[in-house]
């Protein structure tokens, strides 16, 4: 990947949400390192976004083990907040037919 003047690469989609959510990340952070001078709070609005893509994306990469760190959790509740996480990445990154599709594997479960 070549990063031209004025020109923004956007990385290659993986096939891991944690992958992928670390790289929106960094561009995030890259971002407001660049406006930081410019922007007022930059670097606040990219941690705070930063944390909560993190939060829902660890939220669905680990509902497995979900029960071994938040202690007794039903099926059920670990089912909707991996929906919810799932839903609010999407709305983060404006994608409406994704939202859709999760809504849709909501009404089945």
């Amino acid at each position: 990947m070549v990063a031209l003047p004025g020109v923004t690469t956007v990385p290659e989609v993986t096939e891991s949400l944690l992958t992928n959510i670390s790289t929106i990340c960094n561009m995030l952070w890259g971002r407001a390192q660049r406006d930081r001078l410019t922007v007022p709070e930059s670097e606040r609005t990219a941690a705070e976004s930063m944390a909560c893509l993190l939060r829902w994306a660890e939220t669905i990469a680990f509902i497995g083990d979900m029960g071994a760190w938040m202690g007794r959790v039903t099926e059920e509740v670990m089912v909707d907040r991996a929906e919810h996480a799932a839903k609010n990445i999407c709305a983060w990154l404006g994608d409406e037919p994704g939202w859709e599709i999760i809504e849709a594997l909501a009404c089945d479960y």
